[in-house]
């Protein structure tokens, strides 16, 4: 079964960060917060775990962030995932997502850019990430 995910927004932090989420600038907010489309986050994250990216995602939350010591090697993953597609334009979508719903692999990319820009400063900074669905 598939589904049209546009309306749901991912959102991924900084733990403790108080900066108020600024909903104006769609489609990508980048700082100590992220906000991407459900969509494309899903399939962010199919594409990593195609490229056998270590699962991090699977029980990753709010209330159990991902740790300062996964950060760097998923930041790593992550950078080589995005140089790869960068390279191929190929993602894996989301099997659960419509077929006339699906994000494009220059969305994809420009996900996982930012995406790694936080778990750069995640990492600089020795600070877990949050993440959560609106």
């Amino acid at each position: 079964m598939s589904f049209d995910y546009w309306h749901l927004r991912r959102r991924i932090r900084l733990k403790d960060s108080d900066e108020d989420l600024p909903f104006t600038e769609p489609p990508f907010v980048v700082g100590p917060v992220l906000d991407i489309p459900e969509p494309v986050w899903r399939s962010l994250v199919a594409t990593a775990l195609s490229h056998e990216v270590k699962d991090v995602f699977t029980g990753w939350s709010w209330e159990r962030p991902l740790s300062r010591a996964d950060v760097t090697p998923l930041r790593e993953s992550i950078d080589r995932v995005a140089r790869e597609v960068d390279r191929t334009r190929d993602i894996t979508v989301a099997s659960d997502i419509a077929d006339d719903m699906l994000p494009d692999a220059g969305v994809v990319l420009t996900a996982l850019r930012a995406f790694r820009r936080l778990l750069d400063i995640a990492a600089a900074d020795g600070r877990d990430v949050e993440t959560w669905v609106e």
